[in-house]
């Protein structure tokens, strides 16, 4: 059985799914823990038109 694909108001707020190398871990650590967003998970998001 195949699930519907969703809306892409849906996906908003979703992280898409990733691969990360040990540098982008480290960074993205640091910025959660120092409470600054991301630049590669913010050039990820979704946004809608």
């Amino acid at each position: 059985m195949c699930a519907t694909p969703p809306e892409p108001q849906e996906c908003v707020g979703l992280e898409r799914s990733a691969v990360w190398e040990e540098v982008g871990v480290e960074q993205r650590l640091l910025d959660t823990f120092m409470g600054r967003p991301d630049a590669a998970v913010e050039r990820l998001k979704v946004c809608l038109k």
